[in-house]
């Protein structure tokens, strides 16, 4: 790929193979358990990527199983919330991740369609799981 002048989605899709990459290697050389791309917004001109990361080691696993089954109980959810799928507007989507510190949109969702990372409110997920 040549010099780049706008951002697009062609643009985004070949650079995130390189940035996986480099993040793979930081990955492994520091011993994370994970680290990858979480989101990405963009415009012609520029874009902002979100990454995550975590720790090696059987704790951090058992902590965001924990924390999604403490948050699952206390709002009336199903205890094994995560990777839990459902539809909404014609779309599945699979529960990724619980973030209790955003009340009003804590439950994070990945798009089977289009890979993105929505936010769903409690009350939105209640009916569609079945609670």
């Amino acid at each position: 790929m040549n010099k780049i002048t706008r951002i697009d989605r062609q643009v985004l899709a070949v650079l995130k193979v390189d940035i996986k990459a480099a993040l793979e290697t930081i990955r492994t050389k520091y011993g994370l358990n994970e680290l990858d791309i979480e989101s990405v917004t963009f415009n012609e001109l520029s874009f902002t990527m979100k990454c995550i990361g975590k720790v090696a080691g059987e704790d951090t696993k058992n902590w965001d199983q924990y924390e999604a089954r403490f948050f699952a109980q206390y709002h009336g959810l199903p205890e094994d919330i995560l990777n839990r799928e459902f539809t909404s507007c014609n779309k599945l989507f699979r529960i990724i991740r619980i973030e209790p510190r955003n009340p009003k949109y804590p439950i994070i969702a990945i798009c089977k369609q289009d890979e993105k990372l929505y936010k769903f409110p409690v009350e939105m997920i209640k009916p569609v799981l079945g609670k």
